[in-house]
């Protein structure tokens, strides 16, 4: 069997989190401050130290931007450096629509009342149902709510259309 490779994106686009970035990085800076000036009566000790500042490092590494690309066979959202990856594979995508998400379900990777949400910055998103037997709703957030809606309809519906579905 064949295996067919896709074709170009049809959509990418990052997104940086600057909020993320300065936060954690001024967060690394005091706690660097803090155990090379040994301020406190309890300092930091060297493990515990490399072991705090390796843990945020990665955390930054892994959520300082979203990336998103849309070909013809998936939409991948990848965070940070890409050890994160999520692969959704939309064989029978029913809706797409632009939507706004709630103040409450927040930043980052989130399991909401209407699926699952995917996000970095802002409340525009792309909300995504799909599924043959089962119905599945995702919701990726974007700065540019338009334009991914309309990569995900000509990637995936248009070739409904096109193919006599």
């Amino acid at each position: 069997m064949h295996k067919q490779t896709p074709k170009e994106p049809v959509y990418r686009k990052s997104q940086i989190s600057w909020l993320m970035i300065v936060v954690f990085s001024l967060i690394l800076g005091i706690i660097s401050v803090s155990y090379f000036v040994q301020a406190g009566r309890n300092p930091l000790d060297e493990v515990s130290f490399s072991v705090l500042a390796g843990f945020l490092l990665l955390l930054l590494l892994c959520f300082y931007k979203l990336t998103i690309v849309v070909d013809d066979r998936r939409i991948q959202i990848i965070y940070g450096i890409g050890i994160i990856r999520i692969s959704i594979r939309p064989e029978a995508l029913r809706t797409v629509e632009i939507v706004k998400t709630s103040m409450l379900a927040g930043w980052g990777i989130r399991i909401t009342t209407d699926g699952m949400l995917y996000n970095i910055q802002g409340r525009q998103a792309v909300r995504i149902q799909y599924g043959k037997d089962k119905l599945k709703t995702v919701r990726i957030g974007t700065a540019q709510p338009q334009a991914l809606s309309e990569a995900i309809t000509a990637a995936f519906l248009g070739r409904k259309t096109a193919e006599g579905e």
